[in-house]
């Protein structure tokens, strides 16, 4: 797959800084440990976040690179994985592939292959479009749970990073309300994923966040390369259950930001 030039964190920082100031009044961070040895030099680290509303992962993202950056991270080459949607959109694809660093949709396989390209930062937020179906106050059930054989895989951390103060970024339309006359005529996916979270979430045009809050810490899996089976099923099953621990630390995380 051609890519474009990789760029280091620096390079993002300008517009990513501005986009920080036009969203956000006040920011307070903390990180378990301190970023500069999450993001040490040579440490890859994959940073799994939580998406809250559609468009939450803008002051997300600002944030995070603001602070890698003052704290000496701006040499660090990150990729990133976005929705199909982005790089099927031609209005958006151009944004995609500035901050994925990829020319087509990032998979596993091709993330991996570029593993010892310089490469030291994948981000994530494996929620995915599944913010559209359930409030930002609650962490959504993640599309895949790969992330952690990745991590693997690469030798990388696992960063877990919650952020709080977005979340009326979205409208929520409640299923029983709007959705339920209309059933049988909306696709059985979409029936199914707002019977789970109970909403369908309308982004609105976000407003300035008075105090947006995000914390971060370093999450060691029970899995290893040892452990992971290689049966197909197996694997995945194990992995699944690795997932499903990190969603649950990741809604304490963000309940303790109140």
């Amino acid at each position: 797959m051609e890519t474009p030039r990789l760029k280091q964190l620096r390079e993002y920082q300008p517009f990513l800084h501005q986009l920080l100031q036009l969203t956000v009044a006040h920011h307070e961070f903390s990180s378990t440990p301190d970023l500069p040895q999450v993001y040490s030099e040579t440490q890859k680290v994959v940073t799994i976040l939580n998406h809250s509303t559609p468009l939450s992962w803008l002051p997300a993202v600002s944030l995070l690179v603001e602070k890698v950056c003052v704290q000496g991270g701006g040499a660090r080459v990150p990729v990133s994985v976005m929705d199909r949607f982005f790089f099927n959109t031609p209005m958006l694809k151009t944004l995609a592939e500035y901050l994925t660093q990829f020319n087509a949709l990032p998979s596993f396989d091709s993330i991996l292959s570029r593993k010892d390209t310089g490469i030291t930062d994948v981000a994530i937020f494996p929620e995915g479009s599944n913010c559209f179906f359930g409030r930002g106050e609650r962490i959504q059930p993640f599309r895949s749970p790969r992330f952690i054989e990745l991590a693997l895989k690469m030798n990388a951390k696992i960063f877990l990073v919650v952020h709080r103060g977005s979340e009326d970024w979205a409208l929520p339309l409640n299923f029983s309300e709007v959705f339920l006359p209309f059933q049988a005529l909306l696709p059985g996916w979409f029936n199914e994923k707002v019977k789970r979270g109970g909403y369908f979430m309308i982004p609105t045009l976000p407003k300035k966040i008075s105090v947006f809050r995000m914390m971060g810490e370093i999450y060691q899996p029970s899995l290893t390369l040892d452990t992971l089976s290689d049966n197909r099923a197996t694997r995945k099953a194990q992995l699944w259950a690795e997932t499903e621990i990190v969603r649950s630390r990741m809604q304490g995380m963000f309940d303790s930001l109140a």
